[in-house]
C-alpha cells in the first residue's frame, strides 16, 4: 500500500524552530518581557501560537499589546528571508520518495508559503499545504492532519506522520496515524506506532518498512 506522507513544517522541513525563538525573544524584550531564545525554544517548540502567547503573559504577569502578533511576524520574516535553511538531508529525500506528500502545519499559510519559497521546497508541495489556521484546529487536536488526509484522498490508516514534536506527534497518534518522529537528539520515548530516526536521510528507509 502506497502511504500518503504529511510532512510537519518547522523543524521538520525547514530548520526555523530556533529562528522563530529568536524573533520572539528579540520582539518579548521590546515589550519588557525577558526571554532567553534557548528557553523559547525548548519550550514552546510546537506549540499553538497563541498558547504560548496566553502562557508568557500569564508566568511574566505582563499584557502584550494588540501589535505583538503582527511586529513578531514581520521580524521572523526578514530573519527566515536572510537565514532560513531546509532541515538538513531534506531536499535530497524528497527527491528519492514517490508517494503523495503534503504539508500540515499549525503555523499561519503566509508563513508556511514564505518557508518553503525561501528554501526552494515548494516545488515538492504544490497545491497540497494545509494550515491549521484554515480550518481553526492545532496540534495537539486531530483535525488537522484528518483533514489533511482527506483532502489528499486517503484514510488516516493509509497516511504515514512525518513530525520533530512531541505536539505533533501526540495529534498523529490521537488521529490514529503511524508517525516518524525526526529527533536529533533521541530524547523521546519510542512506542509502538512512533518510529524515531536522527537524520533526515533515514527517512526512506524507514519508510519502506511500514
Amino acid at each position: 500500500m502506497k502511504r500518503c506522507l504529511l510532512f510537519d513544517s518547522d523543524g521538520t522541513l525547514v530548520d526555523s524552530e530556533f529562528l522563530n525563538s529568536q524573533a520572539m525573544a528579540a520582539e518579548l524584550q521590546e515589550s519588557g518581557i525577558s526571554e532567553s531564545a534557548e528557553n523559547l525554544f525548548r519550550t514552546y517548540s510546537g506549540w499553538m501560537f497563541s498558547a504560548v502567547l496566553d502562557d508568557l503573559q500569564q508566568r511574566h504577569q505582563r499584557l502584550l499589546d494588540e501589535d505583538f502578533t503582527d511586529r513578531f511576524r514581520q521580524r521572523a520574516n526578514l530573519i527566515f528571508e536572510k537565514s532560513l535553511r531546509p532541515v538538513a538531508h531534506i531536499p535530497e529525500v524528497l527527491k528519492k520518495l514517490n508517494q503523495p506528500m503534503c504539508v500540515a502545519s499549525n503555523a499561519p499559510m503566509a508563513k508556511l508559503e514564505l518557508a518553503l519559497r525561501v528554501t526552494g521546497l515548494d516545488c515538492f508541495f504544490p497545491d497540497a499545504v494545509y494550515s491549521a489556521y484554515e480550518i481553526d484546529c492545532w496540534k495537539p487536536e486531530p483535525g488537522l492532519f484528518l483533514h489533511a488526509a482527506k483532502s489528499m484522498g486517503f484514510e488516516p490508516s493509509q497516511c504515514v506522520v512525518i513530525e520533530d514534536s512531541m505536539v505533533g506527534v501526540s495529534a498523529a497518534l490521537a488521529a490514529g496515524i503511524d508517525v516518524v518522529h525526526y529527533d536529533p537528539k533521541a530524547q523521546t520515548s519510542r512506542g509502538d506506532k512512533v518510529c524515531v530516526i536522527q537524520s533526515m536521510a533515514e527517512l526512506p528507509l524507514v519508510l519502506d518498512k511500514f
